[in-house]
């Protein structure tokens, strides 16, 4: 079929193409010209890609309910929008009910029609995929949300994504999702985004992260990931019940964990917190039942309201000197906490459950010369053994500096020597979180 396209003319007129079995819209205003495809073939079925130009033009949308109850379609792929002729556009329903359609691909610059009913603003029904409850296989390069989830095994993330949001308003719908890729540019993930994907397991949260928001991992009880060290932002509940991780590191960016952050990770053994974190929010940690080995930064001002509070494998906790408020039951209902060193030379008052399993089987060791200050001060004095640090028999791990396996601290946590073999002077001092004399 032969036709003459005027540049001046305003006129919508249709075509079929032979080979793909789609018919188009073609509108004509002056110089601009819109390619839609409107609607398919019954000779459309499993396989569908549609094309990325027609005649030479862009194909910019896809028509209102073009291929709704396709059940032929198995696949289908849409090409990257043309930001130059205002890229591409789904419309409303254009898949509605293609109830086995399994894979979906999605290109850059694609997004999706809102239909405004009068009075009460985007009218939720009849978006681009509603009903196609098959899915199983979602590549996307732009983002697409209200896409049913519940049958969801594989999603992609590419890279011309740099905000993650939720995909479907439901919180329990991923419950099959197994495999997930991040695209390398993505800053942010939205609250929300894979709550109780209970199948997920290890992926990768890329360099160049920065925010991660709440609940955005709720629940995943299989995962396992490392965070990224550009990572700057922890969300409420980000990690809530994230049962299968064992062992974590918090880049020194991330100045605040949201509380219940990582609450209930019950594998959990290993936190590490690098240099620059300054709080830790309530119940960021509690429940964490397998938590043996915290190390805090010499940077950390805080620690909120049962931030640690039900970890009953801990054993020994160092609270570093920069350390300005501790809040009620931080360390409450830890029955096995035995050993608390506090490096604070001027204790401030605490509420009395805050080491509440400690005071009366623990002990508590102090910068040498403040005992007094601590007996002295509610609720440390509530601690039945308070004693000079260079009493202590063991030693948690203590914040320490880049190659903290050799560099070398006194008893009162001041770094002497970047290893043992640099050491001059006799004593006993802490390298690698033990004590060792040094002759």
């Amino acid at each position: 079929m032969a036709m003459c396209l005027l540049p001046f003319s305003l006129m919508a007129v249709e075509y079929t193409d032979e080979e793909t079995h789609l018919t188009f819209e073609i509108q004509t205003w002056e110089y601009n010209v819109k390619v839609a495809v409107i609607k398919a073939s019954p000779f459309v079925s499993g396989d569908l890609i549609i094309p990325s130009h027609l005649l030479g033009y862009p194909v910019g949308a896809i028509g209102e309910r073009a291929f709704e109850n396709n059940t032929a379609l198995t696949s289908v792929s849409i090409p990257s929008g043309d930001p130059t002729h205002g890229n591409l556009t789904l419309g409303l329903g254009c898949f509605k009910d293609c109830t086995n359609l399994k894979t979906v691909k999605l290109g850059s610059n694609i997004f999706c029609e809102q239909y405004i009913y009068p009075g009460y603003g985007p009218y939720m029904g009849h978006y681009a995929f509603e009903g196609c409850t098959a899915i199983e296989e979602l590549y996307m390069d732009s983002n697409v949300d209200r896409i049913p989830v519940d049958n969801l095994k594989t999603l992609v993330f590419g890279d011309n994504i740099t905000e993650i949001i939720p995909i479907s308003d439901g919180r329990m719908d991923m419950i099959n999702l197994e495999n997930l890729t991040i695209g390398k540019n993505v800053k942010k993930i939205a609250a929300l985004s894979f709550t109780r994907a209970e199948k997920l397991g290890s992926f990768d949260l890329p360099e160049g992260l920065e925010e991660i928001g709440g609940s955005a991992f709720e629940k995943c009880v299989n995962a396992v990931f490392t965070l990224p060290s550009t990572l700057k932002e922890i969300g409420y509940g980000a990690f809530c019940d994230c049962k299968a991780l064992t062992s974590i590191t918090i880049p020194g960016g991330v100045e605040y964990i949201e509380g219940l952050a990582f609450a209930g990770c019950d594998r959990l053994e290993s936190v590490k917190f690098e240099e620059g974190v300054l709080g830790i929010g309530d119940y960021a940690f509690g429940e964490c039942i397998s938590l043996k080995d915290i190390r805090f930064p010499k940077s950390l001002l805080g620690i909120g309201a049962s931030a640690f509070a039900n970890c009953k494998s801990l054993q020994t906790v160092t609270i570093p000197k920069g350390v300005e408020w501790i809040a009620e039951g931080a360390f409450a209902d830890n029955p096995n906490l035995m050993t608390v060193i506090s490096l604070i030379e001027d204790p401030f008052g605490i509420e009395d459950n805050t080491f509440n399993c400690s005071y009366e089987k623990g002990t508590l060791y102090v910068p040498n010369g403040t005992e007094k200050k601590y007996r002295d001060t509610y609720a440390w004095s509530c601690f039945e053994n308070i004693k000079n640090l260079s009493e202590a028999t063991e030693v948690a791990p203590i914040a320490t500096e880049t190659k903290a396996d050799m560099t070398v601290y006194s008893l009162d946590g001041r770094r002497v020597a970047a290893d043992l073999q640099s050491m001059k002077a006799k004593g006993v001092y802490i390298t690698g979180g033990h004590k060792v004399l040094v002759k």
